[in-house]
């Protein structure tokens, strides 16, 4: 599951904005919601934002209840044709990644 937002969240990760804090919230809401239709007990997905460079952070939620866990991949991507096929590469890697870790289940 892959949901991108063209949003300004990731230039402004520092800022106090409640605003910011609460668009984030619910992008991370949303892609959690979306990825629960998948079959998977494990659920990975990747929320993608313009940044000024390529980064990822990883956040993982666990279901007290069932134990499922959802990992939620933050990547940041620049809006930069200079930077293509590093991005390519690097979101290349990053899907066989969770392709791999979904293998396992």
């Amino acid at each position: 599951m892959i949901d991108a937002k063209y949003k300004s969240n990731l230039y402004f990760k520092s800022s106090n904005s409640q605003i910011t804090k609460n668009e984030h919230r619910a992008d991370i809401h949303q892609i959690m919601c979306y990825s629960s239709f998948t079959g998977n007990s494990n659920k990975y997905s990747i929320l993608c934002y313009p940044s000024e460079k390529i980064e990822l952070s990883i956040l993982k939620y666990r279901n007290p209840i069932n134990s499922i866990e959802n990992q939620i991949n933050v990547l940041g991507l620049p809006l930069s044709v200079r930077k293509i096929n590093e991005m390519k590469k690097f979101v290349t890697e990053l899907l066989i990644k969770i392709d791999n870790l979904m293998s396992n289940y």
